[in-house]
């Protein structure tokens, strides 16, 4: 089976001002048949069809006065020289047959490979299935004759002697290094030892260093939500005066305790500065209550008297 042409067609085709004017006297009926023609333009050769308009109403099954209009009425066609043939710009531009043909063609081919991967790797896919069964059933058939075998006594290859007085080899005393290098006896008795005088360091013994500390691991702390009593009690000795206790444990606990896209880690330093921003929003209204700038915008508290209006010169 041949391939099939491919046109191109824009979009936007149906706003050109030509193809207004086509569909302002022929209707979407003519814009119809206009594709029409262009497909017969296409299957030529050259792209390029002899004036014949009987010819083309009868493929198109319409008069031959309305292909007619439709080829010389409103410039969609172009004749060539002679006059004797016409041809559509739509065909000629950029080579679009030509290109669409070898798009088309290699779409298919990449489409073809695709699927022949995928043929591929599906009957791989079924011969691992296969062998994962097999494997198991091995496995079953394995550990079910295990559990029939039974466990084989412990046993030596030599005869055990039995044990006399004599063949028992001396204890031999351990010792032990303490006092840079010095040797103690453990053996020895409390006379002998309270009685024995020190032993001289040699000036030439080795001296060997104490033993590191151990290295305690370090575990990482858990953050813990703090209750309103834990909040309270930490505000006050820090001498935050009427701190915001429930706002701040409202605040975090709907957030999930997040500072930012950050789990909280220390909520001591978020009440520090919860603080901060507690004590710069009240720096920012009178002791009054009233705002500070007020005058600035030329009023006195929340509402400007009557006075301060007949005053103003309308400035701020």
């Amino acid at each position: 089976m041949a391939r099939p042409m491919y046109i191109k067609h824009l979009s936007n085709a149906r706003q050109d001002e030509r193809m207004l004017a086509l569909r302002m006297r022929l209707g979407w009926e003519g814009y119809g048949l206009y594709w029409g023609i262009v497909e017969i333009l296409s299957a030529s050769t050259n792209y390029e069809c002899v004036k014949d308009y009987n010819r083309i109403a009868f493929d198109l099954r319409v008069g031959a006065d309305i292909v007619k209009s439709l080829v010389e009425d409103f410039g969609l066609f172009t004749f060539t020289d002679d006059g004797e043939r016409f041809y559509s710009e739509v065909l000629s531009e950029d080579n679009t047959l030509s290109n669409l043909q070898e798009l088309a063609e290699s779409t298919s081919e990449a489409v073809e490979g695709i699927t022949d991967y995928l043929s591929k790797l599906e009957r791989e896919v079924q011969e691992l299935k296969v062998c994962l069964k097999q494997n198991e059933a091995n496995g079953q058939a394995k550990s079910k004759q295990n559990k029939k075998q039974e466990k084989a006594p412990l046993c030596s290859p030599f005869p055990l002697s039995p044990l006399t007085p004599n063949s028992i080899p001396p204890i031999i005393p351990q010792k032990e290094l303490y006092n840079k290098g010095a040797r103690k006896d453990f053996c020895e008795t409390a006379e002998s030892e309270s009685s024995a005088e020190p032993k001289q360091q040699s000036a030439g013994a080795d001296i060997l260093p104490p033993p590191p500390p151990p290295v305690e691991s370090s575990k990482r702390s858990v953050f813990t939500p703090p209750t309103e009593a834990e909040v309270a009690e930490y505000a006050k000795a820090k001498g935050y005066a009427d701190f915001e206790v429930e706002r701040f444990v409202d605040f975090y606990a709907s957030k999930g305790w997040y500072v930012g896209k950050n789990k909280m880690k220390d909520w001591r330093a978020a009440v520090r500065n919860w603080w901060r921003g507690q004590k710069d929003k009240n720096n920012r209204t009178n002791n009054n209550g009233t705002d500070r700038y007020a005058n600035r915008r030329g009023r006195e508290g929340a509402v400007a008297s009557a006075e301060s209006f007949a005053k103003w010169d309308g400035k701020f």
